[in-house]
């Protein structure tokens, strides 16, 4: 059976891509270090470093140039699934499996003119307009992977493998046009600070690559500061909503704590108020550390308010009867902003 080669055995080597530079611009050489830095942000950074420097023009090429070369890569991975799901199809007999592959095929067809406009928004500067693309040839892929899970047995590994590249390809494009939209709107402000305005684009941006967005941006939304906070002051009040949920935490295991006849349940309990605490202190410090520019002590101090969180939510799973549905809720919607604070952090 005609099988198209896999992505990184064939179509990587002899990908050659085009893309325009603007007149007048400053070039910032695609170096080692640029490269790894474009890349350090994707989910596996070495397949976002791979694709790019298996393209001779990105030694000359600027961060648009770089992220024009993640787009290529990922349509001419696209192009290679379209033709394995074509060929895996005509060679399939089972009816229900021949469908799913086809609907594969078309999938994939059309993520690749998704990623042909995604390029043109590029070249236009509509970074919004590229993820949003980017996004929806996703989908295509992320249905068909599914889809396909039903099935392993009828589709080679080195095709499963290859959707995950591609998987992984449109994180590190998606990333690295992120930090474009934050360059775009960006601008000098009193004492000659960069100031980023946290309007809805900028919160959506700091909130996307956490576990639960949504959370992340319920939390910005209803503070008034966000409106005109950079990206530091967008950290500073996920921190401060951490901190008050941690505070909200601490006070109802108190209060059933103090309603609990069960030594052993009220034991655990009270272990959650101490936990919740001294996770208000960590957030405390974590907040400091975040205004003295220490990054990655700001997020050390979060990891440890979480592990406090984590242990109790761990004790509290064999009481789960005893506990309300709406503090288990209260305790994942912690885990979900401790999450979201840690990757905005990274970012810096």
């Amino acid at each position: 059976m005609g099988i198209v080669l896999p992505l990184y055995h064939l179509s990587l080597v002899l990908l050659s891509i085009s893309f325009s530079h603007v007149e007048h611009r400053n070039l910032v050489l695609a170096d080692e270090s640029l490269i790894q830095l474009q890349c350090h942000n994707a989910e596996v950074p070495s397949t976002c470093i791979q694709c790019v420097k298996s393209d001779p023009r990105s030694k000359t090429a600027d961060k648009v140039g770089i992220a024009a070369i993640v787009i290529s890569c990922l349509n001419n991975s696209a192009k290679v699934l379209s033709g394995n799901m074509s060929a895996l199809a005509s060679a399939e007999h089972d009816k229900k499996v021949k469908q799913v592959l086809l609907g594969c095929e078309i999938g994939f067809s059309e993520a690749e003119t998704y990623l042909i406009r995604a390029k043109a928004q590029l070249e236009n500067k509509d970074y919004d307009g590229t993820n949003s693309l980017i996004r929806e040839a996703l989908e295509h892929e992320v249905d068909c992977h599914n889809d396909v899970l039903d099935y392993k047995s009828s589709v080679p590994d080195s095709v499963i493998y290859d959707m995950r590249v591609y998987e992984e390809l449109s994180d590190a494009a998606m990333r690295i046009i992120d930090s474009l939209v934050l360059l775009s709107v960006s601008f000098s402000h009193v004492g000659h600070r960069n100031i980023v305005l946290a309007g809805e684009s900028l919160i959506q941006l700091q909130c996307h690559n956490a576990e639960v967005p949504s959370t992340c941006i319920q939390c910005l939304k209803s503070e008034p500061r966000s409106k005109i906070a950079d990206k530091v002051g967008i950290a500073v009040i996920v921190i401060s909503c951490l901190s008050n949920s941690a505070k909200v935490l601490s006070g109802n295991m108190s209060a059933l704590a103090s309603a609990e006849h069960d030594k052993k349940v009220k034991q655990v309990l009270l272990g959650c108020e101490i936990g919740f605490s001294e996770a208000e202190t960590y957030l405390t410090k974590a907040k400091a550390q975040l205004e003295n520019k220490d990054y990655n002590r700001t997020n050390s101090f979060i990891g440890e308010a979480l592990e406090h969180e984590v242990d109790c939510h761990n004790d509290v799973l064999g009481y789960k009867s005893l506990v309300p549905d709406s503090v288990i809720y209260d305790m994942r919607v912690y885990e979900e902003l401790s999450d979201a604070a840690m990757r905005i952090i990274d970012r810096f």
